[in-house]
């Protein structure tokens, strides 16, 4: 028996429209800019993108919302995902993917559930060992060897779904927190490419469950309120400083910090470890400064010393050697 015209050429046309995969797009910072772009050159428009501060006088300066008004796509502001009614919506737009990419809302299970296929989040970091904020700030102050981006089917919990796509690479130890993040969103968008392509192809997508037994859930705050405990090893406060280096940007931690002698908080943007100088007292307590340049100032760091170059002291910005006195004790 053969169909009606009309219910034959419905059916037809929504295989077409499943041939081309209906998106929503959920995205902060350059990160979610460059998926934007990357999915506009493809011509899979999503259906809406959220992001934060939609509607705001700052809207202008966040690139998501910018790039996504110049192509002329439906706007939302990001809270609405973390709603309910959001996923009814997912619904009746028939929507088949859901990618999430750098936005910090954790989605309700029904959202995540919604989408055909299912909802992605590219997560700056490797998982299952470091899940949640701020992976590449904790890997450089775990000094750990290597790290990664993947991108993961979501659930109900953060960072816990299977593994579709990752890459991983060797660190260098001299890393500092926005060149490494600038690394996870520039391979991101390659791990987004490759979803894309397998959408295009037609070929299964890939589901890696996580070994849980390995599983981290980094904390939401910084280690120690990123202040330098000068007890611990050079090469960890070195670490730390770096972590928190965001070069011209605001740093989700904020900067490394220690005090001074008069009790006034004194920013620390960049040092490093040094063996101890010939000369230099061999049993001074950690924090002791040990000796200034016209730039740099040498403090006891553990058994080690840590060289400190930039920080930032009243709102100022000046060299080590010029804000601190050889003989001041930090930290107290």
């Amino acid at each position: 028996m053969s169909r009606p015209p009309e219910q034959a050429a419905v059916r037809a046309a929504d295989a077409a429209d499943r041939a081309t995969p209906r998106l929503v797009l959920i995205a902060e910072e350059a990160a979610g800019a460059r998926v934007l772009r990357l999915l506009t050159e493809r011509q899979l428009l999503p259906l809406t993108v959220l992001t934060d501060g939609v509607g705001a006088p700052s809207e202008g300066l966040a690139p998501v919302a910018r790039l996504a008004r110049l192509h002329g796509l439906p706007l939302m502001p990001a809270l609405r995902a973390r709603e309910g009614a959001f996923a009814e919506w997912l619904e009746r737009q028939r929507v088949d993917l859901l990618l999430n990419v750098h936005s910090l809302h954790v989605l309700p299970r029904e959202v995540v559930e919604a989408p055909r296929i299912g909802a992605l989040n590219l997560h700056p970091g490797p998982l299952p060992e470091l899940a949640g904020l701020n992976a590449p700030s904790w890997a450089i102050f775990m000094r750990r060897p290597e790290h990664g981006v993947t991108l993961h089917w979501m659930d109900a919990a953060i960072d816990a779904g299977p593994v579709a796509y990752e890459e991983r690479f060797a660190l260098t130890g001299q890393e500092r927190a926005f060149q490494l993040a600038a690394r996870c969103a520039e391979l991101g968008v390659g791990l987004i490419a490759r979803l894309l392509d397998d959408l295009e192809a037609g070929r299964p997508l890939p589901r890696h469950a996580q070994d849980r037994a390995r599983r981290r859930l980094l904390p939401p705050a910084p280690p120690e309120g990123t202040e330098l405990v000068w007890e611990r090893p050079a090469r960890d406060l070195e670490a730390l400083v770096r972590a928190c280096d965001w070069g011209p940007f605001a740093s989700p931690w904020g900067h490394a910090w220690t005090r001074l002698p008069d009790g006034r908080q004194i920013a620390v943007l960049r040092a490093r470890a040094v063996e101890k100088p010939i000369g230099a007292p061999t049993a001074a307590p950690p924090g002791t400064v040990l000796a200034v340049t016209d730039r740099c100032a040498l403090v006891a760091a553990g058994r080690d010393v840590l060289e400190l170059s930039r920080v930032q002291i009243d709102g100022r910005l000046v060299e080590a050697g010029q804000a601190l006195r050889a003989g001041d004790v930090l930290g107290v």
